[in-house]
């Protein structure tokens, strides 16, 4: 009796590797193909990361916004590499040409049929092991957003795109989706 092969195991070679335009992130090996984002989708990180770049401009806070266009090595490994629709960063030093190593201090994930599962649950617990200090879930759908804070204390709500939604890395500041035409 002879023990079944094991899975493929992946590195970002592998994905450097795919052709142009093809999306997909890295989990702990192994490839997720993502499917390009709709519009409704990229508008609304478009102005959610408009208002959040604002803000952080103006209070001269040492951080920055990016979408989903640079990739993120979680941990020090080459195994997995995620493309998080929106993440603000504050450490720069951790900015490489390839993408940022390190955990972001702030991401969001907007929900789609295919990626619903996957962005509640491992990507989930992905951000939390690699020590994102706060996980957003958009679900336009449902008009609702489930709230993770991770670091100082774990923290968890549900609201509703009409309501202030703190963002707890900016004292002060909060996001109302419904003002921002959602």
């Amino acid at each position: 009796m002879s023990a079944l092969p094991d899975e493929p195991y992946y590195t970002i070679e592998d994905i450097y590797h795919l052709p142009d335009g093809q999306r997909a992130e890295l989990i702990d090996g192994q490839i997720y193909m993502m499917a390009p984002p709709r519009p409704a989708h990229e508008r609304l990180i478009f102005r959610m990361s408009r208002v959040l770049d604002n803000h952080i401009e103006d209070m001269k806070m040492p951080c920055e916004v990016l979408t989903s266009n640079v990739g993120v090595f979680l941990f020090d490994s080459d195994t997995t590499y995620v493309l998080p629709d929106l993440k603000v960063i504050c450490d720069e030093s951790r900015m490489k040409d390839d993408g940022y190593h390190g955990a972001p201090d702030f991401v969001v994930e907007v929900l789609s049929k295919a990626t619903e599962a996957y962005d509640k649950v491992e990507k989930l617990a992905l951000y939390k092991k690699a020590g994102v200090k706060e996980y957003w879930i958009l679900d336009q759908a449902k008009r609702m957003v489930i709230k993770y804070v991770f670091i100082p204390e774990f923290e968890n709500a549900i609201f509703s795109f009409d309501d202030d939604i703190p963002v707890s890395i900016c004292d002060g500041f909060s996001i109302n989706l419904g003002k921002l035409g959602f």
